[in-house]
């Protein structure tokens, strides 16, 4: 029988014993321990090894705590950043970012359902230099064809071009307020799905960022190519090119109340099931200053942040 949301979960940290409904078993720490019971004899079994085993799953598409690429959560992928002495939205054509999934804890098929996080910390000498820009996300199965549910029968495929719910950025969330890189994406408060109105400080959308030096002047919607829901699956490396007046979602960084080095925004997808082995495709575009001391790839590694739980 499939554990409910409001059951309780009977959990030790730091000898410390507390109660954690399974609903929100995301707090459980993979090395928190969980009392069990096996032929009437009591013993402490560490969350990691009891989740790993399926024992979080609850029936089909799993769930329990699990991360991407490893067991405690963020996946930093290698990024291009471009500079530019240019004062004007950058042209650029947008990188592919393609990444294999491996997730812990759901059923024992490997397979989980949660929400894919992007997280961009800030990491140049000049904060209002971080405007990435993302226009495209899928997820694919490992045989390359779209994983798809019910609520995205075409495919887990968002083109944030369009601001269709199944094909789009309609049922994606931007985090509410500036927060850290280091902090767990699933605790933070989350806007009104689809809202994304330019805002300091936060995820929004637009075609051209009207910040200086930095961010992509179009996205790369296509109603007959990246058009989202079941529309052409992006390449696994490359490049693609911009369209001209197409829209894209990117972290406005123009303002201020950062903490360069620690403070990042957050992006959440709807609600998916993913498995071993499934493919991430990303469009991005990364331009901000005019050398690599100055802008957004003031250093290229642990600026952008994937998870999933």
């Amino acid at each position: 029988m499939a554990l409910a949301s409001s059951d309780l979960l009977l959990v030790e940290r730091s000898n410390t014993v507390y109660k954690e409904t399974f609903g929100n078993r995301a707090n459980i720490d993979d090395t928190d321990l969980i009392l069990v019971e096996r032929s009437n004899t009591l013993y402490k079994c560490a969350w990691s090894d009891w989740d790993d085993g399926g024992g979080g799953g609850g029936g089909s598409g799993g769930g329990g705590i699990h991360g991407w690429a490893s067991g405690t959560g963020a996946y930093t992928p290698t990024m291009n950043f471009n500079y530019t002495t240019s004062t004007a939205d950058s042209t650029t054509a947008y990188s592919v970012l393609g990444a294999t999934m491996s997730v812990t804890g759901g059923d024992n098929s490997g397979t989980c359902e949660g929400n894919l996080y992007l997280g961009l910390r800030m990491r140049g000498s000049t904060s209002y230099f971080h405007d990435l820009c993302v226009s495209h996300v899928q997820i694919l199965s490992s045989s390359t064809t779209y994983r798809t549910d019910s609520s995205f029968p075409n495919g887990y495929d968002w083109a944030f071009g369009n601001t269709s719910n199944s094909s789009g950025c309609g049922e994606w969330q931007r985090a509410s307020s500036i927060s850290t890189w280091s902090t767990d994406p699933s605790t933070l408060t989350y806007d009104v799905a689809g809202s994304f109105n330019v805002t300091n400080g936060l995820w929004s959308r637009a075609s051209g960022t009207g910040s200086s030096s930095t961010g992509a002047a179009d996205g790369t919607y296509s109603p007959s190519v990246y058009s989202g829901g079941g529309g052409s699956i992006i390449q696994s490396t490359g490049t693609v090119g911009q369209e001209q007046g197409s829209y894209f979602l990117y972290t406005e960084t123009s303002g201020s109340g950062w903490t360069i080095g620690t403070s990042a925004l957050w992006l959440k997808s709807p609600t998916i099931t993913v498995s071993n082995g499934d493919y991430l495709r990303m469009l991005y575009c990364g331009v901000g200053g005019s050398s690599s001391s100055n802008g957004l790839g003031a250093w290229l590694q642990n600026a952008f942040y994937l998870v999933f739980k």
